[in-house]
């Protein structure tokens, strides 16, 4: 009869091992975009686009529909056009940029040097002029991504006799080799 401990380890969903973050992959299963723009046909080929890559994809075609659900959905990340009906776009950042760090990429079809530096002195992490190529707005996304994301302080795990080695990705206990089932 065998005999053990039957050992689950959870780590952080946004945890990326070393081997993964060396080769640019990023897990997008579950990760919240905010698409914020009044062009329909924009925000479908965003949705479309991103669903692919496993994004989860929500909208806002006004700056005050944008503000009310990143309050209640908290996006991993929000990609802003500037000329939205209600509020002016930089005004929507202005205003978010009070209580949220959230990545932003502005998407927007001004063009001017004065615009894409007010936005990012308003706290754009990134700008984008319309008309776009979606694979470059994916790689700018995994730029804010990468900047997001916690950088591991340490590589191995110590708790009483446990220990993970997470850059070996070895488990122990007590000195031995953990063993699954």
């Amino acid at each position: 009869m065998q005999r053990g401990v039957r050992l689950t380890i959870r780590l952080p969903a946004d945890y990326l091992c070393m081997h993964c973050r060396a080769r640019g992959f990023m897990p997008n299963e579950g990760q919240w975009i905010l698409v914020v723009d009044n062009d329909v046909q924009i925000r479908r080929l965003l949705k479309s686009s991103l669903k692919a890559e496993h994004y989860r994809i929500f909208e806002a075609n006004t700056g005050e529909d944008a503000l009310q659900k990143i309050v209640q959905v908290h996006p991993d990340l929000i990609i802003l056009d500037l000329g939205l009906p209600d509020i002016d776009g930089l005004t929507v950042l202005q205003r978010l940029r009070k209580w949220t760090q959230t990545p932003v990429i502005i998407l927007s079809e001004r063009s001017t040097d004065q615009d894409k530096i007010a936005a990012l002195d308003a706290g754009a992490d990134d700008y984008l002029v319309k008309p776009f190529s979606v694979d470059e707005l994916q790689a700018r996304m995994r730029v804010a991504h990468r900047w997001t994301q916690p950088t591991p302080t340490t590589t191995l795990l110590t708790n009483g006799d446990l220990q993970i080695d997470l850059a070996r990705r070895r488990v122990t206990v007590q000195g031995a080799p953990a063993i699954a089932n």
